[in-house]
Order: C-alpha cells, then sequence, then structure tokens
C-alpha cells in the first residue's frame, strides 16, 4: 500500500499495477489541491463539509419548493431543521441533543407516513407502488404521503451520518 500525501489529504491507493499509475494518482491528486473550490482560505475542505454544504443547499431548496404545499407550515420547518444541523456540522459545531431531537421527531413522523391510511403501506398494498415521480401535481393522496416519507428518509440518513461522524470523532480524540 502506498501513501500519497498533500498538506490535509491523505489518499491510500491499495495495489497498484505499475509504478506509472501511481505516479498518474500522484498528479492528480496534487492538481485536484490546487482547484480553488477545494480550498477556502486556510481550511481544506474535507468530505463531510462538502457534504454538509451539499446537503444544506439541498435541504434549502427543498424547502423552497414547499410554498405550494397543502401543509407549507409544516414541512418548510422540518427541511430548515437539517438545514441548519448541516451547515453547523460544516463548522465543526455538534450539537447532540439537537440531533437525538430530530431523530425522535423525524422517526415518529416518518412512522406516521409510513402507517398513514394513504401511507407507504397502502402505497404499495393498494396501488401497485405506482410511480410516485411521474409528474409534480400530487394527484392521488398517497403520492403526497409517500414523497413526504421519502424526504422524512433523506433527512434521518443525513442527520445519522453526521451522528456517527461526530460520536466516533470525538470518541477517537478522547480515547
Amino acid at each position: 500500500m502506498m501513501l500519497l500525501q498533500d498538506s490535509n489529504l491523505v489518499v491510500k491507493f491499495h495495489q497498484f499495477y505499475s509504478p506509472l499509475e501511481a505516479l498518474l494518482a500522484q498528479i492528480v491528486l496534487n492538481s485536484v489541491c490546487q482547484i480553488p473550490f477545494f480550498t477556502t482560505g486556510y481550511y481544506t475542505l474535507t468530505f463531510m463539509k462538502i457534504f454538509n454544504y451539499l446537503f444544506v443547499l439541498i435541504f434549502i431548496l427543498f424547502a423552497a419548493v414547499q410554498y405550494n404545499d397543502p401543509d407549507p407550515y409544516l414541512w418548510i420547518p422540518i427541511y430548515i431543521y437539517p438545514a441548519v444541523l448541516c451547515y453547523l456540522a460544516a463548522r465543526n459545531q455538534f450539537h447532540k441533543q439537537a440531533y437525538i431531537g430530530g431523530f425522535i421527531f423525524f422517526t415518529i413522523y416518518a412512522l406516521y407516513k409510513l402507517l398513514d391510511q394513504n401511507g407507504i403501506v397502502d402505497w404499495i398494498k393498494y396501488h401497485d407502488a405506482t410511480n410516485i415521480a411521474a409528474t409534480m401535481k400530487a394527484e392521488q393522496p398517497w403520492i403526497e404521503e409517500s414523497r413526504e416519507f421519502f424526504g422524512l428518509v433523506i433527512i434521518l440518513a443525513v442527520l445519522f451520518i453526521n451522528y456517527r461522524k461526530f460520536v466516533k470523532s470525538n470518541t477517537v480524540s478522547k480515547g
């Protein structure tokens, strides 16, 4: 195994078949680190910072398209909450209670959307899991409920990834 290191970025290259491939990898690594997008002032953007800033943008866009939703007063804050947590995570700020509260609320609401009369179970059982993305307009009630469920799943997945990252990094740094 060969390690190539440039500033804060370490990439592990497992079996190279030739020294030429290792050389090409080194050139690519050095080139990528020179791209202005990957550096901001003194800080090198890590994968998690890029991940979190990307989801800040995604969740804000999700919130923005809720203006014509039947219940925007509920869904705009639902999408703004993880956007704020992702923004804080990108800046290395972690609030465990906020994540736990989000997990509890979003899990309970996702279970409700799963078992609701027009929820996921109903969509799969009685409507043969018809395409819920064919049009933007939710013409049937199970379409709206199913989309909302999957939005909650995305939120829970992103929060879980951030939670695990921060808990793991704190455990490693303390141990």
